[in-house]
This record gives C-alpha cells, sequence and structure tokens, in this order.
C-alpha cells in the first residue's frame, strides 16, 4: 500500500523524494485532526484530494477514467455537440431550462503544501501540562533497576501555539472569503497549531471594537466579545489578523488601540491581503514601515527588536505598536515564521502603528503614491493619471479601490495599472481579458490552468487595479463566488491588444480541459448550470452571462443519470449539423450553403418548401442560429457568417425600412452587387469572396432579362428560396421585397445575440 502511494505521489503530481516525506510526516502529526480533515466543512485541496482519492473512490458517482481516456477528452470531432456552463448568479432566478452542474473548484491558495513547509518553525512540540502517558522503556528500566513494579509517566508533548485567527469583517474582504477559508483550513489540518480559533472582527453602533466566533453570514446572531478575551498570559497565543486594513475601522485608527492590547501581553501579526506596492494606500501608509526581529521564540511585539527603513520616520517604539506584517506568499510567511521562532538574525517587515494618529478622510490621499517605492520616472506617469480623481470624501470602504466613478479614459486605466503592477499580475489581467465573463471562481479557475505561479496577491492587483466593476451591488450577505465582473468600456480590447492570440482563444479551451478531467472527482466545486442548447430560444436569457467552458456529450455520459440523458439530447442536435460541418471542414462551400438552407428549414418547421415567411423565421430557434454561424466563422477564420454579414449591416446602417442606397452599398460590401447589378447566379464560393459573402441565402436579385419572369426570385445561388413570393412584375418590388426579408432575418440575428 504505501509503494503505491509513493507511486502514485510521484507520478502523479510529481513530488520530490523530499516533500514526500514531508507529506507522510505531515499525515503521521495530523492523526488527531484526520476526521475533521475530510469533513466537507472545509475544502480540500488537490494535494489533499490526491491523497485520499483511493479510500474515496467507491463514494464518487463514477470511478476515474484511464489517463487516456482523459487525454482524449478535450480532442472531440468537431460535429460533437458541446453544452455551455454558465456561472450560477445569486440573483437569477431559477429556469426550468437550467441543469444544475458541479464544476471542479480551484484552489485559491496556490502553493498550499509549500506553505505549510514555510510554516515549519512553528511545528516545535513541547511538553504538555495537563496529559501525562505511559513511558515503557522508563518503566523497564525502574523494574530492572530498582525492582519496582511502578509506571513513570511522562508530560505528552503537543503544539507549542494557539492560533487564534482574526478575520477583517469588512465588505472590502468579501472577495477573499474563499482564499481565508482555504487558509483556515491548511492551519488546523497540518498540525501546526495546538489549537486554532477563528474570530470575526466588527464594530457595533458605537463603533466599538468587537469580535465573534466564526466569520460570514451565518454567525451574524452570534453574541460580540470583547478582544480582551483573547489574552493569555502563557505566552502560548498567537494573533493572526487578516485583513487589507481599508475599512474604516483602520482608517480612523479604531483598530490601533487593539492591536496594542494583543501585542502588549503575546505575539501578533497581520495578514496583509493585498501586494506591497498597494499598502501606501491604506492605513498602513500611516504608520512607520520597519523590520522587526525577535532574539527568543513567541517574545511579545513589545519586545521586538525595530529598525527603521525610511531616514525621514522618527520612531518612537515607547508610544508606538510595533506589528509583523507579511503576505500569502511562501517566502514571505517563511521570513515571519523564522523570525517569530526566536532566529536572531532574521528580520522581517514589520510597521510601527502610532496611536494617535489623524484619521484620514480623502480619497485624494489614499491614492497618495509619492511615497512608494517606485521609481521617479513610474512615479510621474502614474500620478499623472490618478491625479485626475475627485477629491471626494470617503465614507465606504466598498469604493476606496473603486476607479469607476473618475473620469478617467479607458487608455489612462490600462497604462496606470501597467506602471504600478506587478508582471504577474498583467498576464493575468490580459487573460481575463480573454475570458467570456469573470468571477473569482473563474480566475482560480485561470489560474490552475494557464498560470500556476500566480498568486493571490495578483488578484488583488487585478481587481484593485481600476479595471473591473461588478454587474450588480455587493453587500455583506452576498455570495462572493456568485459575482460577476465586467471590464470598464474600453479596457477589454486594450488589454487583449497585449495578449498573444494562441492564449486568447485557448482560455475557454483549456478552462474546458480542466473541467472535464476533473468533473465528478473533485472534492471542491462551485455552482453552475448547464444550459441545453436546444432549449434556449428566449433572447432575454442568451443576452444575459456568456458561457465560461464547454463540455462534450461524452464528459457528462461520465456522470450518468440526469448527466447522460442531457447528453443524448445534445447528440441529437449534433446530427443535424454532421453534414454541414464536414463540408465546411472540406471547403466546399456551396454545397455548405445549400445545405445550411436545408436545416433552416428543418429547425424553422416552414409549412411552405419553397420559402419562410416572418413567422417562420421567428420559429428558428436562436441555438440552431448560433450553431450554424459559428461553423461558418470556425471554418472560415471569420471570413464568412451571419454574425459577420450582422457587423457589416449595422455599420452601413441598413434599417428595416427599404433605402435602395444602403441596400445597394450592403450589397456592394459583401459582394452580392457587383458594377451596379445583382449578381445573379454569379457567387464566389471560395475565400477569395468579400468578407460576409457567405451564405448567400436568401438574397434577392434582380433579374438579368429586361423584364423580370413570373417565377420565384430568391437564393438565387442556392437552391430553395425561402423569403417569399414576388406577385408584381417589378425589379424595385423585387429589391423592396429582398430588402425586407434580409431585414427581417438579420433581425432575428441581433435578437438572438449573434
Amino acid at each position: 500500500m504505501i509503494d503505491q502511494l509513493i507511486t502514485a505521489l510521484s507520478k502523479e503530481i510529481e513530488m520530490s523524494a523530499e516533500e514526500i516525506a514531508d507529506t507522510i510526516w505531515l499525515a503521521l502529526q495530523m492523526q488527531e485532526f484526520q476526521a475533521e480533515s475530510i469533513s466537507s466543512d472545509f475544502p480540500i485541496t488537490n494535494e489533499d484530494e490526491r491523497r485520499i482519492s483511493q479510500s474515496d473512490q467507491e463514494t464518487l458517482p463514477k470511478a476515474e477514467p484511464k489517463t487516456s481516456e482523459l487525454e482524449e477528452t478535450p480532442n472531440q470531432s468537431p460535429e460533437e455537440q458541446k453544452a455551455g456552463i454558465y456561472p450560477q448568479n445569486q440573483q437569477q432566478s431559477s429556469k426550468s431550462l437550467d441543469l444544475s452542474f458541479k464544476v471542479p473548484d480551484a484552489p485559491s491558495l496556490r502553493e498550499p503544501l509549500t506553505l505549510a513547509r514555510a510554516l515549519k518553525p512553528l511545528m516545535r512540540r513541547i511538553p504538555s501540562g495537563r496529559e501525562l502517558v505511559l513511558d515503557e522503556a522508563a518503566t523497564i528500566q525502574r523494574i530492572v533497576d530498582e525492582g519496582l513494579w511502578i509506571p513513570v509517566l511522562r508530560p505528552t508533548v503537543e503544539p507549542w501555539l494557539d492560533l487564534e485567527l482574526v478575520v477583517d469583517e469588512a465588505i472590502s474582504m468579501q472577495i477573499w472569503r474563499h482564499t481565508i477559508r482555504e487558509l483556515e483550513r491548511l492551519l488546523k489540518n497540518y498540525g501546526i497549531f495546538r489549537d486554532v480559533r477563528v474570530w470575526g472582527l466588527i464594530t457595533n453602533e458605537n463603533e466599538q471594537v468587537q469580535i465573534r466566533r466564526g466569520i460570514g453570514a451565518t454567525v451574524k446572531n452570534q453574541t460580540p466579545r470583547s478582544p480582551k478575551e483573547l489574552i493569555d498570559p502563557s505566552g502560548r497565543h498567537l494573533v493572526l489578523v487578516v485583513s487589507d486594513c481599508v475599512s474604516p475601522l483602520w482608517r480612523n485608527g479604531g483598530v490601533t488601540p487593539v492591536l496594542e492590547l494583543w501585542a502588549k501581553q503575546g505575539s501578533m501579526s497581520i495578514v496583509q491581503m493585498l501586494p506591497k506596492w498597494l499598502w501606501k494606500r491604506t492605513a498602513l501608509g500611516r504608520a512607520s514601515e520597519v523590520r522587526l526581529r525577535g532574539l527568543t521564540p513567541g517574545v511579545s511585539n513589545q519586545k521586538l527588536i525595530a529598525k527603521e527603513v525610511s531616514l525621514w520616520d522618527e520612531l518612537d517604539e515607547e508610544t508606538g505598536v510595533k506589528v509583523p506584517v507579511f503576505t500569502l506568499e511562501p517566502d514571505k510567511v517563511a521570513t515571519w515564521a523564522q523570525m517569530l521562532s526566536g532566529k536572531g538574525n532574521i528580520w522581517t517587515l514589520g510597521y510601527l502603528f502610532k496611536l494617535k494618529a489623524t484619521p484620514v478622510n480623502k480619497e485624494s490621499i489614499l491614492f497618495n503614491l509619492t511615497h512608494s517605492d517606485l521609481s521617479a520616472e513610474q512615479r510621474v506617469q502614474a500620478l499623472g493619471y490618478l491625479f485626475k480623481l475627485k477629491a471626494t470624501p470617503v465614507n465606504k470602504e466598498s469604493i476606496l479601490f473603486n476607479l469607476t466613478h473618475s473620469d478617467l479614459s479607458a487608455e489612462q486605466r490600462v497604462q496606470a495599472f501597467r506602471v504600478t503592477a506587478s508582471p504577474m499580475a498583467r498576464k493575468l489581467a490580459g487573460l481575463l481579458a480573454s475570458a467570456p465573463m469573470i468571477s473569482l471562481p473563474i480566475v482560480r479557475l485561470i489560474q490552475e490552468t494557464l498560470l500556476k505561479n500566480s498568486q493571490q496577491v495578483h488578484v488583488a492587483e487585478v481587481f484593485l487595479g481600476g479595471l473591473l466593476k461588478p454587474l450588480f451591488k455587493i453587500n455583506a450577505d452576498t455570495n462572493p463566488d456568485y459575482v460577476q465582473y465586467e471590464f470598464i468600456e474600453g479596457v477589454r480590447d486594450l488589454l487583449l491588444a497585449s495578449v498573444p492570440s494562441n492564449y486568447v482563444l485557448n482560455v475557454v479551451d483549456e478552462v474546458s480541459k480542466y473541467v472535464a478531467k476533473k468533473v465528478g472527482l473533485s472534492l471542491e466545486n462551485f455552482a453552475a448550470v448547464l444550459r441545453n442548447p436546444q432549449e434556449v430560444k428566449d433572447s432575454n436569457i442568451t443576452k444575459e452571462i456568456k458561457y465560461f467552458a464547454i463540455v462534450t456529450a461524452q464528459v457528462l455520459k461520465r456522470l450518468g443519470g440526469k448527466y447522460t440523458r442531457f447528453a443524448k439530447d445534445l447528440e441529437k442536435l449534433s446530427k443535424k449539423y454532421t453534414k454541414l460541418s464536414n463540408l465546411l471542414a472540406a471547403g466546399k462551400w456551396k454545397e455548405a450553403d445549400e445545405e445550411t438552407a436545408n436545416v433552416i428549414f428543418e429547425v424553422a418547421n416552414s409549412k411552405k418548401e419553397e420559402w419562410l415567411r416572418d413567422e417562420d423565421m421567428d420559429n428558428i430557434p436562436c441555438e440552431d442560429l448560433r450553431t450554424i454561424n459559428q461553423l461558418w466563422v470556425d471554418y472560415s477564420n471569420g471570413h464568412f457568417g451571419f454574425s459577420v454579414q450582422k457587423k457589416i449591416y449595422q455599420r452601413i446602417g441598413v434599417t428595416r425600412e427599404y433605402n435602395e442606397k444602403t441596400w445597394r452599398r450592403f450589397g456592394d460590401t459583401v459582394g452580392w452587387h457587383v458594377n451596379n447589378k445583382w449578381i445573379g447566379q454569379h457567387c464566389t464560393f471560395d475565400l477569395t469572396a468579400p468578407q460576409g459573402h457567405l451564405p448567400v441565402m436568401g438574397v434577392w436579385v434582380e433579374s438579368t432579362d429586361d423584364y423580370p419572369s413570373p417565377e420565384w426570385y430568391g437564393w438565387s445561388c442556392g437552391t430553395r428560396a425561402w423569403y417569399s413570393q414576388v406577385t408584381e412584375w417589378h425589379l424595385d418590388d423585387v429589391a423592396d421585397t429582398s430588402h425586407y426579408r434580409f431585414s427581417s432575418f438579420m433581425l432575428r440575428i441581433i435578437n438572438c445575440n449573434i
């Protein structure tokens, strides 16, 4: 069994021998936490999932497929039907056409095992003063030496520290709820601390700082308690305050006396959720940056040795509060842990808080970059944009970093972001611009599939960089995973211009591959919905939100039950387009044009064989039109398709009301009207044709005869006329009717959001 485990860890996760040894050692230390580690109350990361996947295999919906099967999953045949996976909106009403779907989630803490290893200096074991165990060796030795059959007892050993994890419950901390939950699970389950208790940091109606057990909306009825409850004279308590330091509680200095209370009685530190270059925009900008070190393990904060960083700061250690501050980056955590364990040669970053600090209430001060560690050139560029912000008094932490109310243009926003953001954050912003929609779970999936080296601080840089805005209002009860975001107008296009084209095209594909590989096997999921393409006809629904991944019928069949039935429905839809897909793949554009007409007639349920009426057009399902269009766009590299024709139609300004000038201009653009005549039978069925030339179906053409013959007019280059019958022998009537019918069809395309 142990050999199989070592082989699996080595091959599946590519762990080194040292990492495997560390994992087994940690597992032995965690025996008392074993039941809790697989509890559904806490999410499970990838490393833990792989360690328990064998024992839990029988409880999963279906056994894990072989590697070859997983590798084949993303490379489906072109005609295989795929269903879009849409995010579940907290404010969205339930719809019968939605099928709930659990999408495998990706971790927020990118390297949990590395993070746990960084905390190794805190994994000291000391004798317990409460429990005794039998010392077998000493008992036997006593019997041999003294002949006394009296047991020898010794104290048990236990972890050195108890942890009080205090989480700031300001609304600006909502987006980090998933990360904090993973951090809580890591600290509880890796045997680092003797006990871990989680508290929420809140204020009452009198703006007094209080704490309560637990965090989130589920504990809002808990009785508030005094911060003094966390004081422990034994010196074995560590208080970690998790915050971004931007709420009024921090800006107005209300939290400083509480920090002083905890710092004087024991060890206390701040886990800062924002990257360091943003700290000057928070309440940390009012404190003095210092370097801290401790000479003995677990020394109280006020006994730490402080060294100033800036010569301009005058340190007053007697009246100030010394607090170590670090992010969740493994190297920063490791430095802090070594300092706390008493390694006197280790300095860690910290701040000296002033007890009588001047409150900050101006947005222009909060966004002051003049004291940051940017170069002179960077300062000038960034300040040139950020100083355009209005100096509006700030009274809500939710708008501290919200630049949507300023008068910055999209170009200025992107430039300001690029000047200050890290290279990894710039890459993440570009990939998010390539995603159809944005939410926190999707950000985690993109990190897992395309930016494995990115950290939580890089997400903070993007979300606080003035590029994004939420699509609906966020409050204390909002589930942050349900919030959808959009780039401010113009920003997405500017970011996409700097992203390599292969990344732009691969974001949805890579996320879809991850979902296909992990679905049904992951222990942590987030809620989403599948929508049956055959049933999505309501244009309001299709405009609601875009899918962020696709899943094939083959993957759904693995899940069984209702997903198998859903897959069969998809395959029925797929068969309609097999011939069209094959013709387009072979470059047989004329035959594909005729097959498109056949499919249109089939899905519209037309009672006439020669033409389509207005009501028939309204019967064409949007998803069918979308599928046909996508096939044309994909196989022509964006040269042909209904959506291409729609863009030209809208750009030229064609309307439902007939206008000969604009209608002929449209025909000139797409190549249907050449040399002042409609093309008749002379369509161009190859990629040398003008953009939007195909599909040519439904184009009404003037007869080449002097007088039109009393025949059906329509689809001159195709085989069927599907608009209407011409009853008047007059060329103007033909042109007018053709314009009206084509405009009716374009209206359907527009309403379907194609």
